[in-house]
């Protein structure tokens, strides 16, 4: 007799438990819908960068040679831009940032003048920031400070013993990376015959720009 009141018991509390667990279930999705998380915009974020600064020039044609003269011609003064093919020193920035040039001679091409009085050694940039006359490239003012600028000069130990400014903001752009220097000779009428060699050197810093 005591069986059947035990069953209904155990089903009393199974139907209990299961109504319980039917409300917290239909609560949940409720609170769930009332609380969910709206998209309303875009965050954003940022990356830094770094691009460490180089300063380089390379030299495509690093020399001129000028010993093409004749049986007639022994003492015939010429300019790089006259020798065929092109010979003049073809400078090319191959850094990331504009840089300066400067020029200086530490050897003297002929023996019997002083430099100090004698301009037979010249130079002139005549193209710069791969323009014809040294005007300015993509910066302002680039190539039109330096008094060697579309101008022979002179360029031999007494003139540049310390390194004298001859490019201003060669660019780093392709196309627009380039420089030309020209050297001009004059013999000495009483220079002496053999080889006659000078060296120069190109020195680039940054512009600043």
């Amino acid at each position: 007799m005591g069986h059947p009141k035990k069953n209904k018991e155990d089903s009393g509390h199974l139907v209990l438990i299961v109504t319980v667990f039917a409300i917290a279930f239909s609560a949940f999705i409720i609170l769930s819908q009332v609380f969910k998380p709206h998209i309303t915009g875009a965050e954003t974020a940022y990356a830094n960068v770094t691009i460490n600064q180089s300063v380089g020039i390379t030299l495509v044609t690093d020399g001129i040679n000028f010993t093409s003269a004749g049986p007639y011609d022994y003492r015939e003064s010429n300019n790089s831009a006259d020798i065929e093919p092109d010979d003049r020193i073809n400078i090319s920035n191959n850094g990331n940032v504009p840089i300066n040039v400067t020029v200086r001679t530490t050897t003297d091409l002929f023996t019997s003048v002083n430099p100090a009085t004698d301009s037979s050694f010249k130079c002139m940039i005549e193209v710069c920031n791969g323009i014809v006359g040294g005007a300015h490239g993509d910066l302002p003012g680039g190539c039109l400070t330096s008094p060697w600028n579309n101008t022979y000069a002179d360029c031999d130990s007494a003139a540049t013993a310390t390194p004298v400014h001859a490019i201003s903001n060669l660019t780093f752009w392709d196309g627009s990376d380039s420089a030309v220097l020209d050297i001009s000779i004059t013999i000495p009428s009483q220079e002496s015959g053999g080889l006659k060699q000078a060296t120069i050197s190109l020195i680039a810093q940054a512009s600043g720009l």
